[in-house]
């Protein structure tokens, strides 16, 4: 009979792998002996305590156990571990001896042979082309029982997928020996194969050894975790759990993520804590990883908390000093604190005075104090302390205003669903009453001349917020991973879409903060291009805004942080594939090629480089926000920006050819931004104007534009005068529609009159629809580039219907001067004017568009949502104006026939007074043609053949605007006033109404009778 033994020996060596400072070696002893000296016997004689020297070391015996016994009789072998032991691995995947019953085998060479017994498990997860079945439950239950120790084999439960009914089937099993991770792979290769599953991953626990703090540790200290496993691992990562939340851990700026250098095990893993606060107190669990088989280790993190945000308001806004200073003026304060598992202990202040003692420790979310404000102290204010159980504190405080009396002030008024207070010059008042689905506050200044700023709303998105919370977690390191920054630009993305008033300026702010805090995490955790698509789309749609609602210093903090951060995140941000990306307000091109040539809203750009990644960034609609500190000069509406990448050539040369926007005779400047100074510089760049082109040629790599020295040609008055006009049209169109729908029986008495009529309202239904588009798109910027084409092809369309069927009218007007006797049938007229009033206005534009789109060139400016110009004969605007100024020239042809015709009756008669009726028919046809026949547009045809800084244009320009503005105003009174049987009818009906219905039964009735 042989036994063996399991023997400790402990050496007064510090080891770094153990805790308590001390390194344990483990030696295995085989004693035989016969059936009259017992093993316990023998390790009776090694005392504890015994020291010997072992490698040099002194070492000293610790505890001495016998481990297993084995019968020898013959060549039979009954083995048993003794009690708390369990077979090995090896004993058990060499010899199939696994469970706790005795091994028949010859395993006296095994070593170890048994092995105290641990307790480990493992979940998985599997998932199945179609539903788990029992059969395949079982099966998952036989495989797991192929692992050494495995005591226990829950039954696998399932669930479903998003598109499949319980597909997914989870599984566990408890053990008494540490898995062998080979072991373990290949029972999970088989299990995928057998059970044709998509994939299955397995989690272990208790095998990997992880070092902790463990006891509470302190607000903002710095702590340490490390984790250490025996066997080599493909990789290992860190997780923190929290209550429904759970992250994964990378560096970032409160997070270090290395290897144990050095160390005795094959796999460690440290992460270090910098400034531990809220977001880094939970459960962090350490994993390592091969193939499919992740072995883990959690520790809790107990961190003695204080609030990270204090959130404090008082009520009300200011303290009222005007009467009697004596008399103190009682204020209520509040402070409110995110929710916590923390027991905070809260003083209050005044004045830096004790106001209250310490409270014992509760739980808080929202303190309240009353405090009472003396008038004769200049400043005062408020502080609210918490402690925490390791007592360190933490303050905030509130300054409270004072209106004192004889003070000059701002009036009370409400604005912005806010009570503002009558307040002294210079003091922000702040409101943290946001309205439903927002979260922050709301400032407003009384100015230094007693008139109150515009309201500062910082009132963001709750979505949107969330988002920042997350691109602020991700920049410390928490789940900062490649899905998450595709969450958070998809956030993004979702909360700047039209639907969710992508307008709101707070939101604009906290989206720029996003992308700012985005740009800073890159120095941590590299990006690939998947995150591209929502980044430059919601990037771009923030710019569809103007900015409004925020005084010029913020609005270029603003517009400089993210022109910055946007730079940033596309030079940082991996290539892989992508050639580039389109938006409304974005475009991005890049290029790996030594002679790089791109174009990005057509502005060309060329660079000459050896190696690296040229990308190429232009934006729309974000000049206008930038500070421009070129006084005397006008900024264009393109920003171009260039980085190159993994390049080792200093001596960089690229050229820029910008289109220009507008007209203009003076020189061009190119400049850069500055990211340091925040400011336009034009060093390094030279400009050359080549035709409608300027030139830009620089000798480094930023963010580019032009400046130009003259503005456009676009006037205030004019604007004003086009929007009222437009306005008042628009409604007197729907007044001519509804007195027309309201005398049409009675007017219509003829085919004459039928084919007048109807010519008509079919020019007022397009000019009304004509306004109404025009009207939408008078903010070109705040519209995607769909609804931009949609208004753009609407207008074409309905000014076109509308010249369309007054080309009708007047047709109609002169075949009934020259064919006097042979009138035009109704069919013949309401057929031919069909065609002409309907078909060739849609026809010619969507043969425009189609032309356009199939040569490649565009259709409309984005900018102006209208037709292009681009010279003469040359860009979309031709298919408008060619059509309308051959219909302008027939119109006006027809009025000449019309007047002529006047002039010819009268002539037989010479008297004074017949020249003088002739005189007013032909004013009063020019008065009541004009409009209906579109004859002012004449004047917009002389804008195009006139210089701009002339005379007559500007006088052609605002004949042109309010002729034109006001067209629907000219066709109401011509149309209701100027025709006597309309008047007639109105009239009519307004008696009726008025009760004068019997009189007017009694002569209508008369003159029936008279004709009878």
């Amino acid at each position: 009979m042989w036994t063996r033994a399991f023997v400790f020996l402990i050496a007064t060596i510090y080891s770094y792998q153990v805790i308590s400072g001390v390194e344990i070696f483990v030696a295995e002893l085989t004693v035989e002996s016969n059936v009259t000296l017992e093993a316990s016997t023998i390790l009776s004689s090694w005392s504890e305590g015994l020291t010997f020297s072992l490698s040099g070391q002194t070492v000293t015996l610790g505890s001495r156990e016998v481990t297993a016994e084995c019968l020898v009789i013959g060549d039979d072998y009954n083995c048993n571990c003794s009690s708390g032991y369990v077979w090995s691995n090896e004993a058990c995947y060499s010899y199939d001896c696994c469970r706790n019953t005795a091994c028949l085998k010859n395993v006296s060479l095994v070593s170890p042979l048994c092995i105290p017994a641990v307790n480990v498990s493992l979940n998985g997860t599997a998932v199945l082309p179609g539903a788990v079945s029992d059969a395949d439950k079982t099966q998952l239950q036989s495989a797991l029982g192929q692992l050494n120790g495995v005591i226990n084999i829950p039954i696998p439960t399932t669930r479903s997928s998003s598109t499949i009914a319980n597909n997914i089937v989870d599984f566990w099993a408890n053990a008494t020996v540490k898995f062998n991770t080979t072991k373990l792979q290949e029972i999970v290769t088989n299990m995928k194969t057998n059970l044709k599953a998509d994939y299955i991953f397995v989690d272990t626990h208790g095998m990997v050894t992880i070092s902790a703090p463990d006891k509470t540790v302190n607000y903002k200290s710095n702590q340490s975790l490390i984790c250490a496993f025996d066997e080599s691992t493909d990789h290992s990562g860190w997780n923190l759990s929290k209550p429904f939340e759970r992250f994964e851990l990378n560096t970032g700026r409160q997070i270090m993520l290395a290897n144990c250098l050095p160390s005795d095990y094959p796999s460690c893993v440290n992460v270090t804590l910098l400034g531990v606060t809220g977001i880094l107190a939970g459960t962090y669990e350490c994993g390592f990883t091969k193939g499919s088989v992740r072995h883990t280790a959690s520790a809790t993190l107990d961190v003695a908390l204080l609030p990270d945000v204090i959130s404090m308001e008082i009520s009300p806004l200011i303290a009222d000093c005007t009467g009697d200073i004596k008399i103190p003026v009682n204020i209520s304060v509040n402070a409110t604190i995110p929710q916590s598992t923390e027991k905070y202990a809260f003083q209050w202040k005044i004045n830096d005075k004790d106001l209250t003692t310490f409270s014992e420790p509760v739980y808080l979310v929202q303190l309240n104090q009353v405090v009472r404000v003396n008038c004769s102290t200049k400043d005062n204010h408020v502080t609210i302390v918490f402690k925490n159980r390791n007592n360190q504190t933490t303050d905030k405080n509130i300054d409270i205003p004072m209106l004192s009396a004889g003070q000059p002030f701002c009036k009370p008024e409400v604005s912005d669903e806010v009570a503002w207070p009558k307040t002294p010059p210079g003091v922000t008042l702040v409101n943290n009453t946001c309205p439903v689905g927002r979260v922050g506050q709301k400032q407003r200044t009384c100015g230094n001349s007693s008139v109150w700023l515009n309201v500062l709303s910082n009132c963001v998105s709750e979505e949107l917020k969330k988002v920042s919370t997350a691109a602020d977690n991700f920049l410390q390191g928490v789940g900062a991973t490649q899905k998450v920054a595709m969450d958070i630009f998809e956030g993004m993305r979702n909360n700047s879409e039209p639907a969710n008033d992508s307008s709101n300026i707070a939101d604009i702010m906290a989206s720029v903060n996003i992308i700012d805090t985005m740009a800073q995490a890159t120095q941590y955790v590299q990006l690939d291009e998947n995150v591209f698509p929502n980044f430059v789309t919601s990037a771009s749609n923030m710019l569809n805004s103007n900015w409004t609602g925020v005084n010029d210093t913020i609005l270029h903090q603003m517009s400089s942080k993210y022109i910055n951060s946007m730079e940033v995140l596309v030079k940082e941000i991996q290539i892989n594939k992508s050639s580039g990306y389109n938006t409304t307000n974005l475009e991005l091109q890049f290029c790996s090629r030594d002679d790089c040539n791109l174009t990005v809203f057509d502005i060309g750009v060329n660079l000459n480089k050896t190696d690296g990644l040229m990308k190429v960034m232009a934006i729309k609609n974000l000049m206008d926000k930038l500070e421009n500190n070129y006084e005397k000069r006008e900024s264009t509406d393109l920003i171009l920006s260039a980085t190159l990448v993994n390049n080792s050539n200093s001596n960089i040369s690229i050229s820029l050819l910008f289109p220009v926007q507008q007209d203009n005779n003076s020189d061009p400047l190119c400049v850069f931004w500055n990211t340091n100074l925040n400011k336009w510089s034009d060093e390094g760049c030279i400009a050359n104007k080549t035709g409608n082109y300027t030139l830009c040629e620089c000798t480094h790599l930023t963010s580019f534009s032009v400046l130009m020295s003259k503005s456009d040609t676009s006037e205030p008055a004019l604007d004003i005068i086009t929007s009222i006009g437009v306005a008042v049209s628009i409604c007197c169109l729907v007044l001519f529609l509804i007195v027309e729908w309201m005398v049409w029986s009675a007017v219509i008495k003829t085919h004459l009159s039928h084919f007048r009529h109807t010519a008509v309202v079919n020019i007022s239904v397009f000019l009304l629809l004509g306004d109404c588009s025009f009207l939408a798109s008078s903010n070109p910027a705040n519209l995607s580039e769909t609804t931009c084409l949609t208004l753009t092809l609407c207008k074409h369309l309905f000014f076109l219907g509308m010249f369309a069927w007054m080309l009708c009218l007047s047709i109609l007007l002169v075949h009934q001067l020259i064919f006097v006797f042979s009138p035009l049938r109704k069919r013949v007229f309401m057929y031919l004017s069909s065609i002409l009033g309907y078909l060739c206005p849609m026809v010619l534009v969507g043969c425009s568009y189609v032309y356009y789109n199939y040569t490649g060139t565009k259709y409309h400016n984005e900018k102006t949502c209208w037709l292009i110009y681009e010279g003469l004969l040359k860009g979309s605007i031709y298919s408008f104006i060619l059509p309308v100024g051959t219909i302008v020239l027939a119109n006006i042809f027809s009025m000449v026939v019309v007047i002529v015709t006047l002039v010819k009756t009268s002539v037989p008669d010479s008297s004074k007074a017949d020249d003088k009726e002739t005189a007013k028919g032909i004013l009063k046809v020019v008065v009541f043609l004009t409009p209906v026949f579109g004859a002012t547009w004449g004047f917009g045809f002389a804008l195009l053949m006139l210089e701009p800084d002339t005379i007559l244009f500007t006088i052609s320009n605002y004949l042109f605007t309010i002729f034109n503005a006001f067209q629907g105003l000219f066709i109401f009174l011509v149309g209701c006033f100027g025709e006597q049987k309309v008047r007639e009818e109105m009239l009519r009906i307004l008696k009726v109404k008025s009760g004068q219905s019997d009189s007017l039964s009694k002569s209508i009735s008369t003159a029936v009778t008279k004709t009878k």
